[in-house]
């Protein structure tokens, strides 16, 4: 089996999307733009047998700790989103499987060589991957459930599996005279930002959800006619907008943010009803409206699934790749807190877990 590390510049990255079913997360100027914001570095892990090829994008950091030697320590991540490892060839699933549990083998060795202490991958609930495989290499951990779309489907099941109080909130919404569709110059960029962020800050996000003006810009460039942005107004105010990706076939609901206006009827559930026509008549196969926070069924996922009865499953993979020097990292995380009770639990990799009730703006 022949393994390399490429870079986003590499043609090998453009010739294994082109064999592969993939997302907007595998494009190499995403990744690019998320390893700027991790202070990390784009590369993706090629395995090659002649019949069979595993792709896997990751972020290398560094890891900040007085253990490090002068050669540094790293940990993998994977970029923000869904982007998943990356499957291609084979005869049947059982030698897919086979060379998946090789491959994975593989890529642990080979990080292990580089001074990598742990990899985090985030798996795509509409690409899926043998299982098994995860489990002999580390730990598959079920995160939770997601909410699509079939567009291949009729408009008319979509508006059977549609739940009655959307349905009733989008028939208000247009008779209000609100329009949903997409800005195709957008125009209305600067005020997609601050509705954005005025929303990320209305519901307490992370920090990590608050972008920055010039990533919204260097995420177009990255996509380019991949990204759309999809408004509703009324006339000339804006309700609510979002961000739409469009890649072999699978459309992305990626950010959104909308107006708090209690006399406004719903305009986002407008939006995402005109995105899937929308979508439908581009030719695509799905609309992935996400999870709730975190994964879980809370009230963002009640809202996501009344749109839809198709549900996927998110998956991510933690491999500890070199275990004594883990366990130092995270000794040393702890001596760093007051206390143990002071960081947030099941988080991975344990040494970069913030401390509780630092992570919110």
């Amino acid at each position: 089996m022949n393994v390399q590390f490429i870079d986003p510049e590499s043609p090998l990255w453009q010739e294994c999307l082109a064999e592969t079913p993939h997302d907007f997360y595998h494009l190499p100027g995403y990744l690019q733009l998320c390893a700027e914001r991790e202070g990390g570095s784009a590369q993706a892990f090629l395995a090659d047998d002649g019949q069979h090829r595993l792709f896997v994008p990751l972020i290398i950091r560094p890891v900040d700790s007085s253990m490090a030697s002068p050669e540094g320590l790293f940990d993998a991540t994977s970029p923000y989103g869904y982007p998943s490892p990356l499957l291609a060839g084979g005869p049947s699933q059982q030698s897919r499987t086979a060379f998946l549990d090789r491959a994975l083998g593989s890529l642990v060795d080979a990080l292990r060589e580089r001074r990598v202490v742990s990899l985090f991958l985030r798996l795509n609930p509409l690409l899926p991957l043998p299982r098994e495989p995860f489990c002999h290499h580390g730990t598959l951990v079920h995160q939770g459930e997601t909410v699509f779309v079939d567009l291949t489907q009729s408009e008319q099941e979509w508006w059977r599996q549609t739940r009655r109080d959307h349905r009733q909130h989008i028939i208000r919404a247009g008779q209000s005279g609100w329009v949903a569709e997409i800005d195709q110059h957008w125009e209305w960029f600067d005020e997609f930002f601050c509705l954005y962020t005025e929303t990320m800050r209305r519901v307490g996000a992370d920090s990590e959800y608050f972008f920055p003006r010039e990533y919204f810009q260097q995420l177009r460039g990255a996509l380019g006619n991949g990204l759309h942005l999809g408004i509703v107004r009324l006339g000339e105010r804006l309700a609510g907008a979002g961000l739409f990706s469009e890649v072999c076939g699978i459309v992305q609901y990626h950010l959104a943010g909308r107006r708090e206006d209690k006399g406004t009827p719903a305009p986002m559930k407008l939006l995402t009803h005109f995105i899937r026509g929308w979508a439908k008549e581009r030719g695509n196969c799905v609309l992935h409206l996400g999870g709730g926070l975190g994964a879980q069924h809370d009230s963002l996922f009640f809202y996501k699934a009344g749109f839809s009865s198709l549900r996927g499953e998110f998956f991510t993979w933690r491999a500890i790749v070199d275990s004594d020097v883990y366990q130092a990292l995270v000794a040393e995380r702890c001596r760093m807190a007051e206390s143990q009770d002071e960081v947030a639990d099941d988080f991975f990799p344990a040494y970069r877990r913030p401390l509780l009730g630092a992570q919110k703006v």
